[in-house]
């Protein structure tokens, strides 16, 4: 109990360094925006009369550190202040979105567990065989399918074609309950399914494990022995919620899409139209709540974690997040392997259609034919025509240049950063580790996403800013794993290498993904060149007349994720 006490009491101060640290980043923000706080609270139009006025009253003539606690002092009185571009208080329009948004999030879990609850039964049936890893391809397939991506697809099928759900429109809790319950329902329903399929063989792994000696196959699935099927039930619907709150940074920023492409006016449109837009209160504001709260949340998860792996110690268990594998140790038998072979194939196959785009696309990306407006896949043009007349294949196959390319220079960049956080300080050993925990709990509290727009907003459009946005955004995660790996046998490099080439693999995956969605978001590249994302967002208005010119370059971000994560994934267990 002494233990217990001494655990919680050391996560509790780290999460009020975090906090402190994410406090202090968020109010730094607006003196990194381009040319000062001033010009990024003012506004347009900028005068050295409103400058003066406004450096007056926030008190930016002050000590940095008086304004620090300053900001500090209002954070904690509620005045957030006001939003440069609708001229309102943004604790108003808090109580105006924050609610619908917690009510979308609050659907979203339940519908995510209970995808994932039956979804791991299943995949565990029949309960008397070992696991062996069954149902990863469903997870890493849904990992590399874009959220929005996958919304748009929900929306076309049962808005559009079964017409089940309304076009539009939006009606309030306390005026239309049902329907404003029946407006959530899709939306919660596009990311719940996604994140329910992610958990799945997770929840499965998970309890295999737990059953004992899950990795070399020798007993049956714990359900074989725990008791009623309500007590079966209640152990995977507490799995399955403890391993969707480890996604809480990614479920962070699905919802926040699901309310943009669902026409939802929440906390998620709020967040997004500040960062479009610049306006930093606003800005501040969203990172406050988002931030601070998974902080929170995440310290919760792994109160519980810890509880359960010391329970599960005192019981002589193994608890393995996901099926091992004995290593075969050479690379011959890693590239045999089925999902290995079949990532590199794909991503060959979209490496060199690339790299040749001008002697593979049959047209220019910005040759236009008038006469050839939104027609339908044909012989001439066998992914259809944009509303310019452009052939959507040579739109794919020259985007795919663009948003590969960026995608893989910003996963190196976040190697690079991840390695020099995370990697580094453990040549340091105690003192390190000590030091750098805290830095990456702050910078591991922001949500990929959310960190990829702010740093676009800081920053402006184009293809270098948005590879440091790519950086930015993965970094944090790849520094967390280089500070808990362990080099295996006698090995004196300080991460083993394999570590580093799945990371890196993992990284890319994650960066084509949140590459595409940047641009989808219209804060990446500039809108003359031609990407997945952008094409995708430029074309999706006519999706109902014409749905072939928005399902090929979203189906070119799935295949391009799903062969990197592949290969990344049979890395890992390798």
């Amino acid at each position: 109990m002494r233990a217990i006490a001494l655990d919680v009491l050391k996560r509790l101060s780290t999460l009020f360094l975090i906090l402190v640290g994410i406090l202090t980043l968020i109010f730094a923000i607006p003196r990194f925006a381009p040319g000062g706080p001033e010009r990024a609270l003012i506004g347009w139009p900028f005068t050295a009369e409103r400058a003066s006025l406004l450096r007056a009253h926030y008190g930016f003539d002050r000590p940095l550190a008086e304004q620090y606690l300053l900001w500090l002092q209002k954070l904690m009185l509620g005045e957030w202040g006001i939003s440069k571009f609708t001229g309102r208080p943004i604790m108003r329009e808090l109580e105006l979105t924050l609610p619908l948004t917690l009510k979308l999030l609050a659907e979203t879990l339940a519908i995510a567990v209970l995808v994932g609850v039956l979804l791991a039964m299943l995949i565990a049936y029949p309960w008397d065989r070992p696991y062996q890893g069954r149902g990863q391809g469903i997870r890493v397939l849904s990992i590399g399918l874009p959220d929005f991506y996958f919304g748009i697809l929900v929306k076309f099928f049962f808005v559009w074609h079964l017409e089940w759900f309304p076009l539009g429109g939006f009606a309030f809790f306390a005026e239309r309950p049902w329907q404003a319950y029946r407006q959530l329902l899709l939306p919660a329903l596009s990311v719940g399914l996604l994140y329910g399929m992610i958990i799945g063989p997770r929840v499965a792994s998970r309890l295999t494990a737990e059953a004992g000696s899950a990795d070399e196959g020798s007993l049956p699935f714990a359900f074989a022995n725990s008791g009623s099927s309500g007590r079966q039930f209640g152990k995977t619907f507490g799995y399955s919620l403890l391993v969707l709150l480890e996604y809480g940074a990614a479920l962070v920023g699905s919802v926040v899409l699901a309310e943009k492409i669902f026409s939802i006016p929440g906390f998620g449109d709020f967040g997004v139209e500040s960062f479009v837009r610049r306006d930093y209160p606003k800005i501040q504001a969203f990172l406050v709540v988002i931030v601070g709260g998974y902080a929170v949340i995440r310290v919760v998860v792994t109160t519980i974690e810890a509880a359960l792996q010391r329970r599960l110690v005192r019981r002589s268990y193994r608890v393995l997040h996901e099926p091992s594998q004995k290593s075969k140790g050479r690379i011959g038998a890693l590239v045999m392997q089925d999902g290995f072979f079949l990532g590199a194939v794909l991503v060959i196959a979209f490496a060199v259609t690339t790299l040749f785009a001008p002697h593979v696309a049959p047209f220019l990306p910005d040759e236009v034919h008038m006469k050839d407006r939104l027609l339908a896949p044909t012989t001439q043009y066998w992914m259809g025509s944009d509303l310019l007349g452009r052939d959507i294949l040579s739109r794919v196959i020259y985007g795919g240049r663009y948003s590969l390319l960026i995608a893989a220079a910003g996963a190196t960049g976040a190697l690079l950063l991840g390695f020099v956080l995370g990697g580094l300080p453990r040549l340091a050993h105690g003192i390190g580790v000590a030091l750098a925990t805290p830095l990456i709990g702050i910078l591991d509290a922001f949500p990929p996403l959310v960190l990829g727009m702010l740093m676009m907003t800081l920053f402006a459009q184009g293809d270098s800013c948005e590879i440091i946005a790519l950086a930015a955004g993965l970094a944090p995660q790849i520094a967390a794993l280089c500070l808990q790996a362990r080099a295996e046998g006698i090995s004196r490099v300080p991460i083993p290498y394999g570590v580093l080439a799945a990371a890196w693999l993992s990284a890319l995956g994650m960066a084509i993904t949140l590459e595409a969605t940047l641009n989808f978001l219209d804060i990446g590249l500039l809108p003359l060149i031609p990407n997945w994302g952008g094409d995708l967002k430029a074309n999706l208005p006519y999706l109902h007349s014409n749905p072939a010119i928005v399902l090929f370059p979203g189906m070119a971000v799935v295949v391009a994720a799903l062969g990197v994560n592949l290969m990344a994934e049979s890395l890992r267990k390798h």
